[in-house]
């Protein structure tokens, strides 16, 4: 397996991520042909094994990834649930239609996974390609529509790229920070952390090589965009610099991002001071609250610690550095953070539809695996202590080792429901209404 095609597992994991039910956000898929345990899988196959399951982990156990898990959970239910006896067909579909839209409506405001918000320029990106020595970013903040079409004051933060010039004109993509964009950046951080952990020597600077490639290349911008904000950091630091080192730091931050409880009133308004005391212009942006804005803060905070380049890269200090990132910025420890992650969690698992068993057993399972795992090994190497794989694994030729809690059945029934869900969606928006 090439290094660059574990990047692209990122990208795999984004497509899935992004369609509701997907197999993907319950299984683990393997190239190669079908083994009968994870034992037999073979070197090569078992780093993209170790990669797949950390994707998997970080989405299981990270607040962002809880909260992105409720939202296809509440429409799972909504799916499943039997018809109103007194209610026709039409009507029923109608009203279950309408309940879809309205929570893919909420998930949107969080996730902002719609090209609009991008606003990606494509015809300009082979020219990016061979100017990217003239890349320029800025930061800059959006608005989210309303459901008339009008912009709210609902805004959030992003980064605009730009060819040898910050004018909009210039402009070739922007990137909106939400659930969408931090878990597809944290799938990347996992597959960097554990190729550059697993390799030395030459192998690790050919690596690096094609990570350099993949991080000037428009169309994977969603997974490295925090990479360049990091860089400039970096560069303007005392710390001596080497071309890995705002990959290692920039994976920590989105790490830490991921599990900051930003919705919770008492958190957004330590965060919003925390901008305010900093003097940083997205405070004034920060109207509601939003994933996005917890990035700047968090990495401002990071870059201003008195970390050499040897305290940065030493994954022994990774909770250290974590502790002091989240006392820079004036929130509450970690071991306090994630009893907010563990009451998003029972909600999750006390509300459930004809699936609860199953996918309270995987939630309980992960989540009790996690935590035998120090900080640092969740993200680089995340199967570490795995004996048994709780979900299939998946073949090329579409064979499967059930996992062991969930089977590739119940896979298939979730694939089934993610079909029906894209349906109904479509309901309001393509069926003939008569005024």
């Amino acid at each position: 397996m090439s290094s660059l095609l574990v990047l692209r597992h990122a990208d795999s994991f984004r497509r899935e991520l992004l369609g509701t039910f997907s197999p993907k956000i319950w299984t683990i898929n393997i190239s190669g042909p079908p083994v009968r345990a994870i034992e037999r899988l073979g070197d090569q196959r078992r780093r993209t094994f170790d990669h797949e399951f950390g994707h998997l982990l970080h989405y299981f156990t990270s607040y962002l990834g809880l909260l992105d898990l409720s939202y296809w959970l509440r429409c799972l239910r909504i799916l499943t649930e039997r018809d109103p006896p007194d209610m026709t067909p039409e009507a029923a579909i109608t009203e279950r239609s309408r309940r879809l839209v309205a929570v893919a409506r909420e998930k949107q405001i969080l996730s902002i996974d719609d090209d609009y918000y991008y606003e990606p320029h494509p015809w300009r990106y082979a020219e990016a390609r061979l100017r990217m020595n003239e890349w320029i970013w800025k930061e800059t903040t959006g608005g989210l529509f309303k459901t008339d079409a009008t912009i709210s004051d609902h805004r959030f933060w992003a980064l605009r790229f730009c060819l040898g010039s910050l004018d909009d004109e210039a402009s070739f993509i922007r990137i909106p920070a939400g659930i969408r964009s931090f878990l597809e950046h944290m799938a990347t951080c996992v597959d960097f952390l554990g190729e550059y952990s697993a390799t030395a020597g030459a192998k690790r600077q050919g690596y690096m090589e094609q990570v350099g490639l993949a991080l000037y290349d428009p169309e994977l911008l969603h997974y490295h965009a925090f990479e360049h904000y990091v860089y400039s950091g970096i560069r303007k630091s005392n710390i001596v610099k080497t071309f890995h080192l705002p990959f290692v730091a920039c994976s920590q931050i989105v790490d830490l991002v991921t599990r900051v409880p930003y919705d919770v009133k008492e958190i957004w308004d330590l965060l919003r001071t925390a901008a305010s005391t900093r003097g940083m212009s997205i405070e004034s942006h920060m109207t509601h609250p939003h994933p996005s804005f917890v990035f700047p803060l968090l990495s401002a905070a990071a870059l201003e610690l008195p970390l050499s380049m040897g305290e940065w890269l030493d994954p022994g200090l990774y909770d250290d550095r974590e502790e002091r990132i989240l006392d820079a910025v004036g929130l509450p420890s970690m071991s306090k953070l994630d009893l907010y992650r563990d009451q998003l969690l029972n909600r999750i698992t006390s509300d459930l539809g004809p699936f609860d068993k199953k996918v309270r057993a995987l939630l309980g399972a992960v989540n009790e695996y996690a935590s035998s795992l120090s900080r640092a090994e969740r993200v680089r190497t995340p199967t570490a202590k795995l004996k048994r794989c709780p979900v299939p694994i998946v073949f090329d030729n579409g064979e499967a080792l059930d996992g062991d809690i969930l089977t590739a059945a119940a896979c298939q029934d979730l694939e089934w429901l993610r079909q029906r869900y894209y349906d109904m969606i479509q309901y309001p928006l393509v069926r003939d209404i008569v005024a």
